[in-house]
C-alpha cells in the first residue's frame, strides 16, 4: 500500500474536522455574508462554479488568483490597522480606523471564499484529489481561518473593540480593557501566524509534494 493510500482518508478526516470549526467559530461572518450581502455571495459561488462547469483549467486559475490577490489585499489593511491602532490616542480616529479595517475584512472575506471555491473546482478539473498537498493547503487554510475567527469571539480581538465603542462611545478608547485588546503583541501575533499559513500554502502549491 502506498503512502498516499494511508495517509490521504487521514486528511480527509482531519478536513471535515476544521471545516467543522470553522463553521462553529466562523458563524457570525456566514449569516453576515448570507442576510447582509447575498447578491455578493451568490456571485462569489456563481464564479468558481461557472469555470468548473466550462471545464476551464485557465479560467479556473485566473479567478483563484484573483482570489488569492483580494485575500492578501484585505489582509494587509487588517494587519495595517491592528499595528496603527497600538499607538492611535484619539477614539475617534481609532473608530474609523475600525471601519477601514471591516472593510478590508470584508474583501478578505470575498477573496478567502473566491481562493477556496476555484481551488476545489480546479481540483475536479486536475483530478488531483488523491494528491496530499493539496489537502494539506486546504487544512492549513481552515486551520488559520478557524484560529482566526477564534481569536475574535468570546469577548477577544477587534470585534471585541468594536462593542466596547458602540455601547462606550469613543470615550471607551481610553479604558486600560479596551487598549489591552489592541496592543502590539496581538497585532503581530495575527499577522505573523497569517503570514506564515500563506507562505505554507504557496509553498504546497508549488512543490506539490505527494
Amino acid at each position: 500500500m502506498e503512502l498516499n493510500e494511508l495517509v490521504v482518508p487521514a486528511l480527509w478526516v482531519l478536513t471535515a474536522v476544521l471545516v467543522g470549526a470553522v463553521l462553529w467559530t466562523g458563524d457570525g461572518v456566514f449569516r453576515y455574508f448570507l442576510t447582509v450581502k447575498p447578491l455578493v455571495t451568490v456571485v462569489v459561488l456563481g464564479v468558481p462554479l461557472l469555470a468548473w462547469a466550462l471545464q476551464s483549467h485557465p479560467l479556473l486559475m485566473l479567478i483563484h488568483i484573483s482570489g488569492a490577490f483580494l485575500f492578501v489585499g484585505g489582509h494587509a489593511v487588517s494587519a495595517l490597522v491592528a499595528f496603527r491602532l497600538t499607538t492611535e490616542t484619539d477614539g475617534a480616529r481609532a473608530e474609523s480606523l475600525l471601519d477601514l479595517s471591516g472593510y478590508g475584512i470584508v474583501w478578505l472575506h470575498i477573496g478567502l471564499a473566491v481562493l477556496i471555491l476555484s481551488g476545489i473546482a480546479a481540483g475536479f478539473v486536475e483530478q488531483s484529489w488523491d494528491q496530499v498537498w493539496i489537502w494539506l493547503a486546504i487544512d492549513v487554510l481552515l486551520a488559520i481561518s478557524a484560529y482566526m475567527y477564534w481569536g475574535n469571539s468570546g469577548g477577544r480581538g477587534y470585534n471585541a473593540v468594536r462593542k466596547r465603542l458602540e455601547e462606550g462611545g469613543t470615550a471607551a478608547w481610553d479604558e486600560p480593557e479596551t487598549r489591552r485588546l489592541v496592543d502590539r503583541a496581538q497585532a503581530l501575533r495575527l499577522t505573523l501566524t497569517g503570514t506564515a499559513a500563506l507562505l505554507a500554502i504557496t509553498a504546497l502549491m508549488v512543490f506539490q509534494p505527494g
